[in-house]
C-alpha cells in the first residue's frame, strides 16, 4: 500500500514566521501488527505508580481505569519505559477518559521521552481542542497548536500516533487530522500527563509495530 501524506516541513524556521511548509511524501506502508506493549488496566500488572500526597496528586488503579488527580496548578506526570522501535513504523495509542478540569486544561500522553524535560506530546482539552508539542530545556515548541476540532470529544478520546516512514500521522478517535515530521527519540519513555487541577484517567495504552 502507498499513501500520499501531507507533512509539515521547515517548521522550526516557520514557526517563528508564522507558519510551517506542507509538503506531500510518497512511501510504502506496511500496518503495524505486532503488540510491543498493552495495558488495559484490570490489575497493576506493570507497576504504573500509585498513591497519594496532600493537595498534589491522587493516582490509583480501579474499575479498569488509571486515574490521575492532580491537586494543584503543577499538574501530574508519570511515565514508564515502553518498547518501541523508533527506526521502524509504529503506532501508539492511548484512550483517555476525562472527569473534569478547571479551565479546560490539556491532558494527553507523551513518547520518545528522557525526562519531563525531554518529550514529545499529545494532548486534547474538554473545549474539544488538541496540540501536539515537544518539551526541551530551551522551551516548548508546538508543532500544532491548540486547534479545534469536532473528532474531540468532551470526556473521551483515544489519541493515536502512528509512524510511516519519515513521518508521524496523528489521529483523535479514528479521525485522521494531519503529519507532522518524524525526529529521533530522547528516550524510551512512554508518559502519562495532565496541565492543572483536573481529574482524568488513562483506560488503555497500546503500541504495535510490523
Amino acid at each position: 500500500m502507498i499513501s500520499r501524506i501531507p507533512v509539515a516541513v521547515g517548521c522550526a524556521t516557520a514557526f517563528l514566521l508564522g507558519g510551517c511548509e506542507i509538503a506531500t511524501e510518497t512511501v510504502p506502508y506496511q500496518g503495524p501488527e505486532h503488540v510491543l506493549f498493552q495495558d488495559g488496566f484490570e490489575g497493576n500488572g506493570y507497576n504504573w505508580f500509585t498513591g497519594a500526597s496532600p493537595d498534589a496528586y491522587d493516582f490509583e488503579i480501579t474499575d479498569g481505569e488509571y486515574f490521575l488527580r492532580s491537586l494543584n496548578d503543577s499538574g501530574v506526570l508519570v511515565s514508564k519505559a515502553v518498547p518501541i522501535p523508533e527506526n521502524g513504523d509504529f503506532i501508539m495509542r492511548v484512550s483517555l477518559h476525562s472527569y473534569a478540569s478547571e479551565r479546560d486544561l490539556g491532558y494527553g500522553f507523551c513518547w520518545g521521552g528522557a525526562d519531563p524535560d525531554h518529550r514529545y506530546c499529545f494532548f486534547a482539552s474538554r473545549d474539544r481542542q488538541y496540540t501536539l508539542f515537544k518539551r526541551e530545556p530551551g522551551g516548548l515548541y508546538e508543532y500544532v497548536p491548540w486547534t479545534a476540532s469536532a473528532a474531540v470529544d468532551p470526556e473521551r478520546n483515544t489519541l493515536e500516533i502512528r509512524k510511516q516512514g519519515t513521518v508521524m500521522r496523528y489521529s483523535v478517535n479514528g479521525k485522521e487530522t494531519g503529519a507532522i515530521p518524524y525526529e529521533p527519540f530522547f528516550g524510551s519513555r512512554l508518559y502519562f500527563a495532565g496541565d492543572g487541577i483536573q481529574d482524568f484517567a488513562v483506560d488503555a495504552v497500546t503500541v504495535l509495530a510490523p
